[in-house]
């Protein structure tokens, strides 16, 4: 490497001299500044520099084509060398894949030979348990038949009694059946018989219509319907409305009266929706 810079340092000084000799011996250019011409000086420079690169390029040329052919036999001898080791990797990895797929195989076969004779003499352990448990289940079964026979007679047994005790109830029920339609008679009476005034003098002592009657049992808190207040369920249980049911109950005639008799708003019944609200409340009290 020292030798190219060694070269190229002697270029350099060769280039110089014989672009000295070329001006001032050829051209015949003067050092004396009196006699200077810029015009000549330069296409001298030019001329010394186009012949330097010209001299390069030849040299450089030369160069490559001196060292081309020894770079091409050898690039072409890496080549060949290094397709015969790609080929021999190849090779070489092919057969350690078979190696290890063999080597694989042999040991999948093993283990399956290992797993096949245990299984057989679990096999051959189940089976003589299995035939013994066989017998003894065999000796229980026969000792079993006379408690299941007795089993059976017993669960018909169970069986009539069953039935039995399905009629009773089935004749409880129609009793019971009986006695709320009793029942509600006897409220269907005793509501029809009770003489004294259901509401105060707001509405002129008249009863609603269309709004049923309602025991002291079964008052509701009217507070829980959206729109009514302390004050209002007050004036409303004055009335002698106290319930849900009551107000489910309500219709157009009976809505105008009983916001006439409290002095609410007019319309405010509607448009808090009191009626669906109280046939909500009222529907879920009867599911509990």
């Amino acid at each position: 490497m020292k030798s190219v810079y060694l070269f190229i340092v002697l270029f350099l000084v060769w280039c110089l001299i014989c672009a000295r000799w070329y001006m001032f011996s050829v051209k015949g250019l003067s050092t004396d500044p009196v006699h200077f011409d810029p015009h000549e000086t330069t296409i001298a420079i030019v001329e010394v520099l186009f012949m330097v690169l010209v001299a390069f390029l030849l040299g450089f040329a030369i160069a490559w084509v001196l060292r081309e052919t020894p770079l091409r036999q050898k690039t072409s001898i890496l080549h060949n060398l290094q397709s015969e080791y790609s080929v021999l990797v190849n090779v070489q990895r092919e057969q350690k894949d078979q190696l290890s797929r063999v080597e694989n195989e042999l040991d999948g076969a093993r283990e399956e030979f290992l797993q096949a004779s245990r299984q057989n003499e679990k096999l051959k352990t189940e089976l003589t348990e299995s035939s013994r448990d066989k017998n003894v289940l065999e000796s229980e079964l026969i000792m079993l038949r006379p408690k299941i026979q007795q089993s059976e007679s017993e669960l018909n047994l169970l069986r009539f009694r069953v039935s039995q005790l399905e009629q009773q109830v089935t004749e409880k029920q129609e009793d019971g059946r009986n006695l709320l339609a009793q029942l509600e008679e006897c409220k269907a009476q005793r509501r029809y018989e009770r003489k004294e005034p259901i509401f105060s003098d707001f509405i002129s002592d008249q009863i609603l219509p269309g709004v049923s009657i309602t025991d002291e049992d079964e008052k509701d808190d009217l507070k829980v319907i959206s729109g009514i207040g302390p004050a209002i369920e007050k004036k409303l249980n004055s009335l002698g409305i106290n319930s849900f049911k009551q107000i489910s109950e309500f219709t157009t005639a009976s809505s105008k009266q009983i916001s006439e008799a409290i002095k609410f708003f007019p319309g405010r019944i509607e448009r808090d929706r009191w009626v669906e609200q109280a046939s909500r409340l009222y529907l879920e009290k009867l599911r509990k």
